[in-house]
């Protein structure tokens, strides 16, 4: 079911300004949206296949979300439809597996919490007016809970502002 570029670019190479970033677009929407997919198909469809097509209304979503043409919508189903099927897009799956296996021992791990800021958000403090970076970081261990996958251990990121004081959590900040 794996596509390879090449083949990918032999079957899209007609719709205009393709770019990866669409295709990955597609790719991921159309996988999340593999339930409501099947839900329109005839009873006696194999849930094992992709469908030939696609319904009116994921087809005019998926111009709208991606910027492409239905004729383009369809053009990238016909491409990726067997990918898309076997979940070759699903990311978050297989990434869980290979953070595990690869990335665990280095300290990577899939869920990793940060502040929402990089940059020190004190108008008055000369790292901001700099625009320099927030680089000093403390990491916690947390847990995460997923409904998908139950508890999952995870790292909460804390940056520090050396110049004004400032800790950045994950949905606050603490002054001095």
């Amino acid at each position: 079911a794996m596509i390879t570029l090449k083949s990918a670019a032999e079957l899209l190479g007609d719709i205009p300004d393709l770019t990866l970033e669409t295709i990955f677009t597609f790719a991921s929407l159309t996988t999340s949206l593999k339930d409501d997919i099947i839900l329109t198909q005839p009873a006696t469809h194999d849930i094992d296949e992709p469908p030939l097509f696609l319904p009116p209304s994921i087809v005019t979503f998926l111009s709208g979300a991606c910027l492409l043409s239905s004729e383009s919508v369809r053009t990238c189903w016909g491409a990726l439809k067997n990918g898309i099927w076997a979940d070759c897009f699903a990311i978050s799956d297989k990434n869980k597996d290979l953070f595990e296996t690869h990335g665990h021992p280095y300290g990577l791990i899939q869920h990793t919490f940060y502040p929402p800021f990089k940059l020190c958000q004190n108008a008055t403090c000369s790292r901001h007016r700099n625009g320099l970076l927030l680089g000093k970081s403390i990491q916690h261990k947390a847990v995460y809970f997923s409904l998908r996958h139950g508890v999952v251990p995870a790292w909460s990121i804390q940056l520090y502002c050396e110049s004004c004081n400032t800790t950045y959590h994950t949905n606050y900040k603490i002054f001095g």
